[in-house]
C-alpha cells in the first residue's frame, strides 16, 4: 500500500504504509476521519488534517479499518463520520 498526503493539490509526503498517516498527524493534528464501507467487506478511509492536507487509503476489511482508526489515541479530538 502506498499512501500520499496531499495539500493544495500537491503531494507533500509519500509513505509505503500507514505509518505516513500517523507521522503527518504529528505535523498537523487530524481534524476529521471519514470511513466508508465498500463492496466485498472492504473499506475506504479519508483523513483530513487541520492544515488542509488529506489522505486516502483502502483496506481489504472494513472491520479491520474501523479497529485501526479506533486505536488512534492522538485522533481522539477529531470528528468521525461513517458513511
Amino acid at each position: 500500500m502506498s499512501v500520499n498526503i496531499i495539500k493544495a493539490g500537491r503531494i507533500v509526503r509519500t509513505s509505503k504504509n500507514l505509518r505516513g498517516v500517523l507521522d503527518y498527524a504529528r505535523v498537523s493534528p487530524v481534524r476529521r476521519v471519514e470511513t466508508t464501507p465498500l463492496p466485498a467487506g472492504a473499506g475506504s478511509l479519508r483523513v483530513l488534517y487541520r492544515d488542509g492536507a488529506e489522505t486516502r487509503a483502502n483496506f481489504e476489511s472494513y472491520e479491520v479499518m474501523l479497529d485501526w482508526v479506533k486505536r488512534r489515541r492522538s485522533w481522539a479530538g477529531a470528528a468521525f463520520v461513517n458513511y
